[in-house]
């Protein structure tokens, strides 16, 4: 925790770095406002353009039922939400201990159970490495904490984790690494090989600076991959690791806030204590707990997922189709609802432009840290996707007859 009168959150210049960080998201959000209509086809976020699953309606109308007097009263984390994730866990990571009721912590999504992982974890001046392109705010999060980002890119022709590179920017001020995987905005999954690795890297430099660096497993995606691909997690691989995840992308519907934060049973335990106080006074200051009638529900959607095998046939469809019109994607995703394209143009940003006046709207690789590229989310129905392709090859026609390609 930061020492001194001043509490981390009235610092002026902290805020001002803070913001400098997501420019480029406002930039993007005020350009949306500007141009969209309802004709238009949104590829830009992970946001549902189709019915929620019907079993999910379900049990949002099982968990808004009151049951008991106190059903709409407030909630630290449910007990039965807890066991229920604390029994999925142990299934589907195999660690040789439990995970612990205490070391699980319902959140009201995974962006804020972000923020207070890495407050719990970090000193004022301690370094955080994550890798770009990035999710969004990462860096903003970081530097609210108190802490340094430490950029590291991932490979560009397959966006694969570097480790040389992860290796080279680890300092003795390093007190977390982020993995995020399935890795957004490039759908890589990290293989078991390449975390082995990496947790190998780590130890040897927690036992150089005598102290312990943490893992920060952002895992939003790993129940949205396609068939025949695998997720690993890092926390089978390294003990201090902390799992951050969210239920709005396995059901598609980031709308509601439900996730949760999962400590290894594998730290020790006076680290495991300390980590546990920090974050049970963050979670009681911020109350980052969900809604009720949220928890509630959590052993009705634990194992409900959107159709992986319909994601995967629009992907194919729209790689295919882009690829064929000349335009060049390093990497063929396995998992998470994007495709990173490369941009026809330098400025990603003159690219999103000239395809916005086909009213067809693409994230500009500018926003993840990737100039030169665009991210396409596959959330639209895949007859929404056909419609749009055509407009995507348009608009190279437009450009060459420009002679701006």
């Amino acid at each position: 925790m930061q020492n001194g009168s001043e509490p981390k959150w009235t610092n002026k210049a902290k805020f001002e770095r803070a913001s400098q960080t997501v420019t480029n998201y406002y930039r993007f959000s005020k350009f949306l406002q500007e141009n969209l209509t309802p004709e238009s086809i949104i590829f830009c976020f992970g946001n549902p353009f189709e019915a929620p699953l019907p079993e999910l309606v379900q049990a949002f109308r099982k968990g808004i039922e009151p049951q008991r007097d106190d059903w709409y009263g407030y909630i630290e984390s449910d007990k039965t939400a807890v066991e229920t994730i604390a029994t999925s866990l142990q299934k589907e990571y195999g660690l040789s201990k439990q995970f612990e009721k205490n070391d699980i912590w319902m959140t009201s999504g995974a962006l804020v159970g972000l923020s207070v992982t890495f407050e719990a974890l970090i000193e004022v001046g301690d370094e955080v490495i994550f890798t770009t392109p990035k999710w969004f705010f990462y860096e903003s999060q970081i530097i609210h904490a108190g802490g340094v980002p430490v950029e590291v890119p991932l490979n560009e022709n397959d966006f694969d984790l570097d480790l040389n590179k992860v290796k080279k920017a680890i300092t003795s001020k390093t007190r977390v690494v982020v993995v995020n995987s399935p890795h957004n905005p490039s759908g890589r999954i990290f293989s078991q090989k390449t975390l082995v690795e990496l947790s190998q890297i780590l130890t040897e430099a927690s036992k150089r600076n005598n102290r312990p660096i943490y893992i920060v497993s952002d895992e939003a995606y790993k129940k949205v991959i396609f068939p025949n691909e695998k997720f690993v997690s890092p926390v089978t691989c390294y003990p201090y690791t902390v799992v951050l995840y969210t239920f709005a992308k396995q059901l598609l519907c980031p709308g509601q806030r439900l996730g949760y934060i999962a400590l290894s049973p594998l730290v020790p335990q006076p680290e495991k204590d300390e980590f546990r106080a920090r974050l049970n006074l963050l979670m009681t200051f911020t109350w980052t707990y969900p809604n009720g009638p949220l928890q509630y529900i959590v052993p009705d959607i634990i194992d409900l997922n959107i159709d992986n095998k319909a994601l995967e046939d629009k992907k194919n469809l729209m790689v295919k189709e882009l690829r064929l019109m000349g335009y060049e994607i390093p990497f063929d995703p396995q998992g998470t609802f994007y495709i990173l394209v490369k941009s026809p143009l330098v400025d990603d940003y003159d690219f999103i432009t000239a395809l916005a006046k086909y009213k067809v709207f693409v994230l500009p690789g500018t926003n993840t840290g990737l100039k030169g590229y665009f991210r396409i989310s596959l959330t639209p129905s895949i007859e929404k996707i056909r419609v749009a392709l055509p407009f995507f090859s348009k608009v190279l026609v437009d450009l060459k007859s420009k002679s701006k390609l």
